[in-house]
């Protein structure tokens, strides 16, 4: 992945991270413990996955390195919280 691919993906991850902690906040009224849990774990995932790209270019100033591994269970968690808050939608609605 370049640098310029990297710092952009990361620039969305933390992006994504703070509009769902300021719709959070604005929701907080509404949401139950499950929801309010699946949403710290999914803005958790978004921080630890943009941290995780904010390194790696040291060794080549063009292309930048990354854990895959820690990269892989951010975005794993990321899934496993979406999926979550969209199971509970779908029990409310039914």
């Amino acid at each position: 992945m370049s640098v310029s691919e990297s710092n952009h993906l990361r620039d969305n991850f933390f992006k994504l991270n703070r509009e769902l902690h300021d719709k959070s906040l604005r929701l907080n009224l509404h949401l139950d413990q499950e929801e309010w849990n699946a949403l710290h774990h999914a803005e958790e995932a978004l921080a630890t996955a943009a941290v995780c790209l904010m390194s790696g270019h040291h060794d080549c100033p063009t292309f930048i390195t990354v854990n895959a591994d820690k990269l892989e269970n951010c975005l794993m968690s990321l899934t496993l919280s979406i999926q979550s808050l969209q199971k509970h939608a779908m029990l409310e609605q039914a």
